[in-house]
């Protein structure tokens, strides 16, 4: 029996559970979790911890953590990645990179935050994202992240990819969405990768 944290390098298409569902095949443990819940389209860092230190997973100092997201702007969906349905459409407007940057910049500091209806926060016991998936009318109410540090590394042609360093809690498809809105069309997240 192992007792430990593993870092697993996450990748695309698994999600979170998925990981732990290996973890406890490859070490033959029953007793596994991890910090910080990956979405299915995320790749990127999950602390897997097994055995006595399942323990530690509230004290995994997961409060901080930095992201690298692909966007998209011109196109809104149901789960506001490019997973979802499309719901929405709008002309790209015409920026260049630099005007993008200072867009980020509004969302500099503490902000109020609408998490995604396909989040894993759960309402009365139930993930919102099932929730979400079955029709259920529900609403979740904002709350406030900080985004410490928000860089634009690429943009062109309406798509572009920015790092955040946030705090625990920051959904990185709202971000994107409130970006789109911020630069007058809609957007959604093409990618992720936890750093």
């Amino acid at each position: 029996m192992i007792d430990g944290i593993v870092n697993v390098l996450k990748p695309t298409g698994m999600s979170s559970h998925d990981i732990i569902g290996q973890a406890r095949r490859i070490f033959g443990m029953k007793k596994a979790g991890h910090a910080g819940t990956l979405d299915p389209l995320a790749a990127g860092v999950l602390p897997v911890y097994l055995g006595q230190a399942t323990r530690l997973i509230e004290y995994g100092g997961n409060e901080i953590k930095t992201y690298h997201a692909e966007f998209q702007f011109g196109v809104a969906t149901d789960t506001e990645d490019i997973t979802g349905n499309a719901i929405a459409t709008a002309p790209v407007p015409d920026l260049d990179a630099g005007q993008v940057a200072s867009l980020l910049e509004r969302f500099r500091g503490t902000i109020d935050q609408t998490p995604s209806r396909f989040s894993a926060i759960n309402i009365d016991g139930v993930k919102a994202y099932k929730l979400a998936r079955q029709n259920v009318d529900f609403d979740l109410p904002s709350r406030q992240v900080t985004i410490y540090d928000i860089r634009l590394l690429a943009y062109g042609q309406g798509r572009g990819v920015m790092a955040v360093t946030c705090s625990k809690g920051t959904y990185m498809r709202s971000l994107i969405r409130d970006l789109g809105e911020a630069a007058g069309t809609c957007a959604c997240m093409r990618y992720l990768v936890r750093v």
